[in-house]
């Protein structure tokens, strides 16, 4: 009679985890900078830039839906559909923040995205999407200016 050396059967092979973190593929070489949870916007979860940028609209008095969700016949692959500030019902505006608006290729699927909504924009009555740089957010006082500028 033949017997099992094996004392105990296990239903998954479990291997150690491995020290050091892998990178993505086509990934740029740099520290990872984590993105801020600000906070709520409209019921929704904003960056800190996003909710800077709210709270800067909401001094100046405009009007504005966070996370429009444009109507399209299509999904764009990869990308949502929704822009982060629609103001006053004609202005189409983007945040662009620290990691995900740097980088050349992120530039151009940025463009891509930009030129895919433009069309149902226009038939909404609304203008091109401006991207904004949260770079230049370095105080209230700078975020007000920004907003006279582009709004009043």
């Amino acid at each position: 009679m033949m017997t099992s050396n094996i004392r105990t059967k296990t239903p998954y092979l479990r291997l150690p985890k491995s020290k050091t973190p892998e990178q993505a593929l086509n990934r740029e070489n740099r520290a990872p900078v984590p993105k801020e949870v600000g906070g709520i916007i409209q019921g929704k979860k904003a960056y800190s830039t996003e909710v800077a940028w709210a709270k800067g609209l909401e001094r100046a008095n405009k009007r504005y839906i966070f996370q429009f969700e444009v109507p399209t016949a299509y999904t764009l692959p990869g990308r949502g559909k929704n822009i982060d500030f629609l103001v006053d019902g004609l202005w189409a505006d983007e945040i662009d923040g620290e990691i995900a608006h740097k980088t050349e290729s992120q530039k151009m699927q940025d463009a891509e995205r930009d030129m895919l909504l433009s069309e149902p924009l226009h038939e909404l009555g609304i203008n091109d999407i401006r991207r904004i740089d949260a770079a230049l957010f370095t105080n209230k006082q700078r975020i007000d200016d920004l907003i006279r500028k582009y709004y009043l």
